[in-house]
């Protein structure tokens, strides 16, 4: 497994990480450097979009640290375009049923596990890594509810 914020979440060990609410590269590029495992880019409290979002994502994967989105609630919109954009991992705000855990779940993986549509994007380096992002993306890419943990068999990820 290649995603080590996914890998500590399910040893159940430690992560560093930090919390982006300016959309800058050069902030992503100071905490990254300091050595932190994984960045969230706040997209629920903070004014970064999607294309800055992006930016920042191949600022941290440039120095080994995991991209993560806090997305502004579980809508398949920004689900599937944070993770096309490269997100591997995402927190979802406001997942208070079993249902909208599924939901969530079901938005970010590929058939047969989910209904993530395909496409040439970021993730994939628009194509040229196409069959090997869609052959593990749905074992790596972390999932966390900052509301309600929605994990099955003990498990604090999908």
């Amino acid at each position: 497994m290649r995603n080590k914020l996914r890998r500590a979440l399910l040893d159940r060990t430690p992560a560093l990480g930090s919390w982006m609410q300016i959309g800058h590269p050069a902030c992503a590029e100071i905490l990254a450097r300091l050595g932190f495992d994984w960045v969230c880019v706040d997209l629920e409290h903070g004014a970064i979009d999607l294309e800055t979002m992006a930016n920042i994502f191949r600022t941290l994967e440039a120095y080994d640290c995991v991209p993560v989105a806090r997305l502004p609630w579980a809508d398949p919109i920004w689900i599937q375009r944070s993770l096309d954009a490269g997100a591997r991992g995402l927190i979802i705000p406001m997942v208070n049923t079993p249902e909208q855990a599924e939901l969530a779940i079901r938005e970010s993986k590929y058939p047969p596990m989910g209904q993530r549509g395909y496409g040439y994007s970021r993730a994939n380096r628009h194509g040229l890594d196409f069959d090997e992002y869609i052959n593990s993306a749905n074992g790596e890419i972390a999932m966390v509810s900052s509301e309600t943990p929605f994990w099955r068999g003990g498990d604090p990820v999908n």
